[in-house]
């Protein structure tokens, strides 16, 4: 499910020997860590963020205008780029492993009684025809996309809740905290979370996706690396769908306990996209 480590892999993504100042621009400053794992205790020394903008901006998407947007997904193809089709050379510890379809076949027993769970719960957020979409059985083509498709190393929490920008006299600059669930995946996993909370939920599926071509433009001219259009917006589907399914739904077992405000509104907005080419 990604949580494992978690405790040592915060440490590890601010202390990566990194090939591409893309990463270390969006991290916050780093005092020092600590890594002391036979006593379990791991720390990390974090510059202060509470003057940065957009702090806190998880149930605002009217909030995040387009040059915030554009910001956010030009500094996370910088970040993507450093480990694009590359990712055998970082350490399992930080998420060096790749989920794959077998996995997944495995958990899914695990996903449904999950989503069942949910349907009983907030039967207001999932009606007859939300609940037989999150039953689509979608492991085999999806994860045979996801697991052809190139990855990188991704920060896997990609949202306002865990992100800012900063002002510089060339514009906004994001800074992107709380690496503990940062692993081995498609980068348009990062870019699928982060639109799902800064675009209503309301929003045309041409946007999110003309969102996703800005996106590949940027990776590109970062990377050097070609990915036609085509296979590019297959994959961002694909991670729409694995994000879905899997991490919403480990949202809404937290949304049980506590209420997210946010949540029905990412939810909403994300079975609205899905349902469009499901």
């Amino acid at each position: 499910m990604g949580f494992s480590h978690t405790d040592r892999r915060e440490v590890a993504a601010y202390s990566l020997p990194l090939p591409d100042p893309g990463i270390r621009r969006i991290q916050p400053g780093i005092f020092q860590t600590w890594d002391a794992s036979e006593q379990e205790r791991f720390a990390v020394l974090v510059e202060d963020l509470s003057g940065l903008q957009m702090r806190n901006q998880e149930a605002h998407p009217e909030a995040w205008q387009a040059p915030h947007l554009q910001a956010v997904l030009q500094d996370l193809a910088g970040f993507h780029a450093a480990y694009l089709g590359r990712t055998e050379v970082l350490n399992p510890e930080i998420g060096g492993e790749r989920q794959d379809a077998r996995q997944i076949r495995r958990m899914r027993p695990l996903w449904k009684a999950l989503w069942a769970h949910h349907r009983t719960e907030f039967p207001d957020l999932l009606d007859a025809e939300a609940y037989a979409l999150i039953l689509l059985d979608q492991s085999g083509d999806t994860w045979a996309r996801l697991e052809a498709a190139p990855g990188s190393l991704i920060h896997n929490d990609c949202n306002p809740r865990n992100l800012c920008l900063r002002e510089t006299d060339i514009g906004y600059q994001l800074v992107l905290y709380d690496w503990e669930l940062a692993r081995c995946h498609v980068p348009q996993h990062d870019m699928v979370e982060f639109l799902a909370f800064a675009l209503p939920a309301d929003s045309r599926p041409e946007v999110r996706e003309d969102w996703a071509r800005w996106y590949r433009e940027a990776l590109i001219q970062v990377s050097g690396k070609a990915w036609p259009e085509a296979d590019f917006l297959e994959v961002f589907r694909a991670a729409a769908q694995d994000f879905t399914f899997n991490r919403l739904g480990l949202y809404l077992m937290a949304h049980a306990f506590k209420d997210y405000g946010f949540r029905p509104g990412v939810l909403k907005g994300m079975l609205r996209y899905v349902g469009s080419f499901t």
